[in-house]
């Protein structure tokens, strides 16, 4: 039975943080559409890597995370992580949610 659901919508487009100030400036866009090629899971009480019960997927195009395949929740909050770092960025968000959402984003 799920906990809980929430589907997000996320369209990342990152400069490439090699370029040096003044060169001219590649885009990429960091999630395909298509599967999690690029991002880890980390999942309170689970290995980084291990994307236990399919918990963050692909579902019409977006990132979804769903707890469908939990028997019980047990505080396993997850992050996704981008396989690389940016120092300058696009980011555009929309949620589409049941539960109280929330969307951190690294500065070093």
């Amino acid at each position: 039975m799920p906990i809980s659901l929430f589907i997000a919508v996320f369209t990342f487009i990152a400069c490439d943080s090699s370029k040096k100030q003044g060169q001219d400036e590649e885009w990429q866009t960091l999630f395909n559409g298509k599967n999690l090629d690029g991002w880890t899971p980390k999942l309170h009480h689970h290995e980084l890597g291990d994307n236990y019960a399919n918990t963050f997927r692909v579902e019409n195009g977006v990132i979804a995370v769903n707890y469908d395949g939990y028997d019980q929740f047990n505080a396993r909050y997850g992050h996704l992580f981008y396989k690389q770092t940016f120092s300058s960025y696009h980011l555009k968000f929309i949620c589409i949610s049941v539960t109280n959402t929330k969307l951190f984003l690294k500065q070093q």
